[in-house]
């Protein structure tokens, strides 16, 4: 039973790390190619992109929450059948702590886009209608915003590579 339930546990748990590393990238790949057809404002297509984009951060903090609650379960569940935990190596510890850490800098980081950068972004997009070209200023300092929003979803993504590759090491140190 232990091992279905880890085994159960993993398979959650690595669907959840493919879908928070996997918005990310798409994210970048999306305003990548939104910056390769230049500065000029097309609303319909801004708009579809911000509203493919707007949802992202709270999927992220969902995916977030879920790595760390499946991660505990590892440990809980040896605890549950075996009645202690699981000694590590010192190796193992190190990761953990990294990976931990770089979990916080993480929602530290999403905390900031989602609140600083995404927020403006929202903000002026709500300014802009359909049907009444906005002004360059207006267009520059969404460009602006959006352009921090792409850097933090970098950083993001980046941040998430150490964190699968902390948690390789965890699963072989141990």
């Amino acid at each position: 039973m232990e091992q279905l339930l880890l085994t159960v546990n993993m398979i959650v748990h690595l669907f959840v790390t493919v879908a928070f590393i996997g918005g990310p990238f798409y994210m970048l790949l999306v305003t990548g190619n939104r910056k390769k057809m230049g500065p000029d404002f097309d609303y319909p297509m801004d708009r579809y992109l911000e509203n493919i984009i707007e949802g992202q951060p709270l999927r992220c903090f969902i995916y977030l929450f879920l790595l760390v609650l499946t991660g505990f379960f590892f440990p809980a569940i040896h605890y549950l059948f075996q009645g202690s935990f699981k000694e590590l190596t010192t190796l193992a510890l190190y990761a953990i702590v990294i990976k931990h850490f770089l979990i916080l800098i993480a929602f530290s980081v999403m905390l900031y886009m989602y609140f600083g950068p995404a927020t403006k972004v929202r903000e002026i997009m709500g300014t802009i209608t359909p049907d009444k070209k906005p002004d360059r200023s207006v267009v520059d300092t969404l460009f602006f915003w959006r352009a921090k929003r792409r850097a933090l979803c970098k950083t993001i993504f980046i941040i998430q590579i150490g964190i699968i590759i902390f948690t390789a090491i965890l699963r072989f140190a141990e």
